[in-house]
């Protein structure tokens, strides 16, 4: 007898910041839409991951709902970051282009797949 747990839709995002221009301040996670109207997932969830490396600039957050949970369909935010500018360049250096990075984006069905 298996007391696996059964894994509905997700998903699993790194994103990543220059540290030399940003500051890491803080996060929110909207996760589930049960609790925020403008969230994403529906309970029960699982969380699999919501990690910040501030020295590195990297957030990783991941995400899983939990049979029976219902599909999740639409638009929503799945985390808001907050951030202080430490660096800015002036005259007569360049103007500096900061980028956020998303660089995974996974998203998954029914079970993982």
């Amino acid at each position: 007898m298996c007391s696996c747990v059964k894994l509905g839709f997700g998903f699993d995002i790194r994103l990543g910041w220059n540290t030399t221009y940003l500051e890491y301040v803080s996060h929110s996670v909207r996760v589930p839409k049960n609790t925020y109207t403008d969230g994403v997932l529906w309970n029960p969830t699982l969380s699999l991951a919501d990690t910040v490396n501030s020295t590195e600039g990297t957030y990783w957050i991941a995400y899983s709902s939990l049979a029976p949970a219902p599909t999740f369909n639409g638009s929503g935010t799945v985390f808001t970051l907050t951030f202080r500018v430490k660096y800015h360049p002036v005259q007569p250096e360049p103007d500096a282009n900061i980028t956020l990075e998303l660089y995974s984006t996974e998203l998954t069905a029914q079970d993982g797949l």
